[in-house]
């Protein structure tokens, strides 16, 4: 019998009904399949209540034996210290109105699919423990009967791991930031006598700075988290600062970095930030490819309706290399290297709308390119 609850319905299925429903599924050719997949799945009745379960499920019940596990909803199953708040279980306390797994089941009920996010605290092995969990809820029908196919992946590990990531970001920055600092006050006040030194330190740690912010940068993009700000800009700008930057960097060193004299001024709308950072790390590869003394040039133009920014270097890349260039752990370099031509693509094609691709053979080199929608002030409107 139904009663009032904090949230979903409190009826429950009977145990013959759930044993009913199980052996009817234990027909279905396509449940079958879910044995192959790595990942739990389990089939609900209209109650919220197991009724089946893969392979991968029944390998977490002792003694792999499913009938411990028909009849109970998920957060029972899971031990969730919620969902004995009231005696009608999962689902019907005040704290399941925000749990994204009963949500979902609630919304595949409706007859839609959902895909949510849920943390769950549960107690395992007598001691309270936290999830991350991603479920899945879909409308399923088998002999005219109505169920929801529902499915969990443990992403615990990806949460961790982004808020570590967020914690060290933010004080390793703000630690370089404090540096910086200090080291402007001493050469701006020139309080030391070794101030050409000292010149060389800020602007190694302003160079840090901006490596490890676009490290933090790049993962925001691949977590869908960046926000790119989109300013009127001269190309020429751009390059001309990205030239700058690298005449005096250490990869640079006896080598010759040049802007193409046929270069021109080309208005577009862009984050000129990311669309430097992308220049930046063209610029950056070509001269890690290059000898003592070759040249690397940059350039910019306008090719019909497109801003072209580029970089070229003489040398040729190996076909191997060519292949696999904006692969994402793809280097030439040490390992642990690979985040340069990935993360050019990623931001410029998915976050800034262009085109990056590049060229190389043995009569021309090499040559990376970016291509954007070029335009003036009415872009923005």
């Amino acid at each position: 019998m139904a009663c009032n609850t904090d949230f979903a319905p409190s009826e429950r299925s009977s145990e013959k009904e759930i044993a009913r429903r199980h052996q009817l599924l234990l027909k279905s050719e396509a449940l079958a399949l879910f044995d192959a997949i790595p990942i739990i799945v389990v089939v609900l009745d209209v109650n919220r209540q197991i009724v089946f379960g893969n392979a991968q499920f029944t390998s977490l019940i002792e003694g792999g034996s499913i009938e411990a596990a028909l009849g109970k909803r998920p957060g029972e199953f899971l031990h969730c210290i919620h969902a004995s708040i009231r005696p009608e279980g999962c689902g019907t306390s005040d704290f399941c109105s925000q749990c994204g797994a009963v949500r979902a089941i609630m919304q595949s009920l409706d007859g839609h699919k959902s895909i949510q996010e849920c943390q769950i605290r549960r107690i395992a092995l007598g001691r309270e423990e936290a999830l991350d969990l991603q479920v899945s809820a879909e409308p399923y029908t088998f002999a005219g009967e109505k169920f929801i196919i529902y499915s969990m992946i443990d992403i615990s590990h990806k949460k961790r791991r982004q808020a570590l990531e967020s914690i060290f970001f933010h004080d390793v920055l703000n630690t370089l930031g404090g540096i910086r600092n200090l080291l402007e006050y001493i050469v701006l006040e020139k309080k030391s006598p070794c101030m050409e030194e000292l010149q060389l330190v800020l602007d190694s740690s302003s160079r840090l700075i901006e490596d490890v912010f676009a490290q933090k940068q790049l993962m925001a993009a691949e977590n869908d988290e960046l926000k790119p700000y989109c300013q009127l800009m001269n190309a020429a700008d751009v390059i001309q600062r990205v030239a700058m930057l690298y005449q005096t960097h250490e990869i640079g060193k006896d080598k010759h970095l040049v802007i193409a004299p046929a270069s021109e001024e080309a208005l577009l709308v862009s984050d000129q930030k990311l669309l430097a950072r992308i220049a930046g790390n063209m610029v950056k590869n070509a001269l890690e490819a290059s000898e003592p003394g070759e040249t690397v040039t940059l350039g910019c133009e306008r090719r019909g309706g497109e801003v072209v920014l580029w970089a070229h270097n003489p040398a040729v890349m190996p076909k191997s290399v060519r292949l696999r260039v904006f692969n994402r752990s793809f280097s030439t370099k040490a390992q642990g290297r690979g985040l340069g031509t990935y993360g050019m693509k990623l931001l410029g094609e998915r976050y800034l709308g262009g085109r990056v691709w590049f060229e190389s053979d043995e009569k021309s080199g090499t040559t990376f390119y970016i291509a954007l929608p070029g335009g003036g002030l009415e872009t923005l409107t």
